[in-house]
C-alpha cells in the first residue's frame, strides 16, 4: 500500500512536470496585445486590437486599470514584442514612465525583456490607419530635418534642412546625384521654408530639435511654429493656418532634441496625435518631459544612423536604451532601481534637480553624482514609440560603409556569432563619427539577435567589455581592425 502510494506520487509529480513543461513553451509568444478593459466592447477600437492580434498571431491582455495588471501574463508568455493599443484620452508621460519601467520587470536582470510600442490616434480610425502604416517595410530615403549634424546628408537620396546653429541657414540635397548645397534666407522666412521643404521633399523622415510643446514645434531661433488642431498639423503664419500638404506617403517623426513632442498629454489635439494622423506616420518618436540632458533621444538617433539599415527604428529605441541601463549599472548596481522624481509642472526642473541629486546621494552612496548620472536617470524612462514595435521600419544602407558583416548560427546548445570586417573598415563609423559626441559618447559594437536566445552564457574569449543578453549583444570598446573575424561564442540554456 505504502510503494503504491509512493508509485501515484511520483507519477503525479512527472505528470506535472510534463503539464509544466508543455504549457511552458506552448505560452511563449513573440508578439501580444495589450489593452483596456473598455475597449473590449468599443466597435471601433475592438478593430485596432483585432487587426494587430491577426497580423502577428497573438493572444490580446486586458487590464481594468492599470497596464501592471497584466504583467504576470507577460512572465508567462515572454513576449519580445508588446503593442499597447490606447486612446488618445488615456495616453500621458506617466503611461509612457509605467512601460518602460514595467518592460524591465518580466524577468531577474536588469535589462528590457521586449520591445513596445502605444497605438493610438486622434480617434480608432486614425490607430487603426497607424498600424496599416507598420504592415509593409519602410525604407528611409528622403528627410527634412531642423538640426544641423545630418547636413552631410549622406544616408539620404534627397535632404533639406533648417539649421539650428547658425540663424537663417539652410541647405539642401536635391537628389541622389546632387552635392549639398547651403545658402542663406531671411530668418522670418523660416517658417515658410520648412513648409515648402514639406511639401516639396515630401519626407520618408522629420527630424527636429530646438524648443517644442505638446502643443507645437518651434522653428530653430524661435521663428514660427507647426501646431496642431482636430489632429492636424499646419504652419501658424501670421496671416492664418496653413496645414502641411500631405500626399498620402507614409511617415516617420523623430523629436530628438525636443521637449515634450512625445507627451499627449491625453489630448487628441496634441502634436504627436497630429504627426501620427495628419503626418501619415508609421512611426512618432518622442520625449514626454522637457529635454535637457538628450541621451535617450540623440542616443536613438545615433544608433539608428550610424547603423543604417541593420536596425528598425524600435530596435534602435531598444538598443539605446540597454546600453544605458548598461553604463548606470555599471556606475552602481542598485541605479536602474532609482527613479528620477518628476515633479508635476515641467516649471520646477530645478527643484527636480536638487531633489534627484538627493536621491542619489542617499539611496546609492553617490556623494557627488555626475551630470551624466543625473542625466541619464532623468533621460531612462521619457521616450514615447508610437507604433507597431515590430514594425520593420530602417534607414536604407550606405554601401561604402558596410564595413562589416555578421554571421549568426544556432546549432543545439551553443549560438556562434562571427564578425567579419571588410578591407574598408573604419572604427570610427562603428563609434558614430563623434556625432552628439556631449550627449551620448561613442556608440559601442552592437548586435540585435535575429531570434531570441534562451540564457545565453558567454563562453569564448572575450572581445572586451561585453553584454550578452537573451536579445542582443553589445561590445564597448572593440578593438576591431580590417580583414578581420572575431567570435563569439554562447552556450544556450536548454
Amino acid at each position: 500500500m505504502i510503494q503504491m502510494c509512493r508509485m501515484k506520487n511520483i507519477v503525479g509529480i512527472l505528470l506535472c512536470l510534463f503539464v509544466s513543461t508543455f504549457f511552458s513553451k506552448s505560452m511563449v509568444q513573440d508578439y501580444v496585445v495589450v489593452a483596456r478593459q473598455k475597449l473590449k466592447t468599443d466597435t471601433d477600437w475592438v478593430k485596432v486590437i483585432s487587426f494587430l492580434q491577426e497580423k502577428h498571431n497573438a493572444p490580446v491582455f486586458y487590464y481594468r486599470n492599470s497596464p501592471f495588471e497584466i504583467l504576470d501574463s507577460l512572465k508567462l508568455y515572454n513576449p519580445r514584442y508588446v503593442a499597447f493599443v490606447e486612446e488618445p484620452k488615456q495616453v500621458d508621460r506617466e503611461l509612457v514612465m509605467l512601460l518602460r519601467r514595467m518592460s524591465r520587470q518580466v524577468d531577474e536582470d536588469i535589462y528590457s525583456d521586449y520591445i513596445w510600442g502605444i497605438i493610438t490616434g486622434y480617434d480608432a480610425k486614425a490607430a487603426l490607419k497607424l498600424v496599416n502604416n507598420g504592415v509593409q517595410s519602410l525604407k528611409i530615403k528622403s528627410a527634412v530635418s531642423t538640426i544641423a549634424e545630418l547636413r552631410a546628408a549622406k544616408w539620404f537620396d534627397r535632404f533639406a534642412w533648417i539649421d539650428d546653429h547658425q540663424d537663417g541657414l539652410c541647405g539642401e540635397k536635391r537628389s541622389i546625384k546632387d552635392s549639398v548645397i547651403t545658402y542663406m534666407i531671411s530668418p522670418d522666412e523660416s517658417l515658410q521654408k520648412f513648409y515648402d521643404f514639406y511639401k516639396e521633399y515630401d519626407p520618408d523622415f522629420i527630424v527636429t530639435s530646438g524648443h517644442a510643446t505638446e502643443r507645437n514645434l518651434e522653428m530653430p531661433f524661435s521663428h514660427g511654429n507647426i501646431k496642431s488642431k482636430n489632429g492636424l498639423l499646419y504652419a501658424a503664419f501670421p496671416e492664418g493656418k496653413e496645414y502641411l500638404v500631405e500626399s498620402g506617403k507614409r511617415r516617420v517623426f523623430l523629436g530628438a532634441g525636443n521637449c515634450l513632442l512625445g507627451n499627449v498629454r491625453k489630448n487628441p489635439n496634441s502634436m504627436a496625435i497630429a504627426c501620427l494622423g495628419s503626418g501619415n506616420a508609421a512611426a512618432m518618436v518622442g520625449y514626454v518631459v522637457t529635454s535637457w540632458y538628450g541621451r535617450v533621444g540623440w542616443g536613438t538617433l545615433k544608433y539608428w544612423l550610424f547603423n543604417p539599415g541593420r536596425y528598425t527604428l524600435a530596435e534602435a529605441v531598444f538598443l539605446n536604451e540597454q546600453d544605458m541601463l548598461f553604463q548606470m549599472n555599471h556606475w552602481n548596481p542598485n541605479f536602474n532601481q532609482v527613479n528620477f522624481p518628476y515633479a508635476q509642472s515641467d516649471a520646477q526642473i530645478r527643484g527636480e534637480m536638487k531633489k534627484a541629486v538627493a536621491t542619489i546621494q542617499n539611496q546609492l552612496g553617490i556623494e557627488n553624482p555626475t551630470k551624466d548620472q543625473i542625466g541619464f536617470l532623468y533621460d531612462r524612462d521619457v521616450l514615447a514609440y508610437y507604433g507597431d514595435p515590430k514594425a520593420d521600419i530602417r534607414l536604407q544602407k550606405i554601401p561604402k560603409e558596410e564595413e562589416y558583416k555578421v554571421d549568426f548560427k544556432v546549432k543545439g546548445e551553443k549560438c556562434v556569432i562571427k564578425i567579419r570586417t571588410q578591407k574598408n573598415f573604419n572604427i570610427n563609423h562603428l563609434k558614430g563619427e563623434q556625432f552628439k559626441q556631449e550627449h551620448v559618447g561613442n556608440l559601442p559594437f552592437s548586435y540585435f539577435f535575429p531570434e531570441r536566445l534562451k540564457s545565453p552564457r558567454l563562453v569564448s574569449k572575450c572581445l572586451g567589455d561585453i553584454l550578452i543578453n537573451e536579445d542582443f549583444m553589445l561590445i564597448y570598446k572593440p578593438d576591431f581592425k580590417p580583414r578581420k573575424t572575431y567570435k563569439v561564442v554562447l552556450e544556450l540554456g536548454s
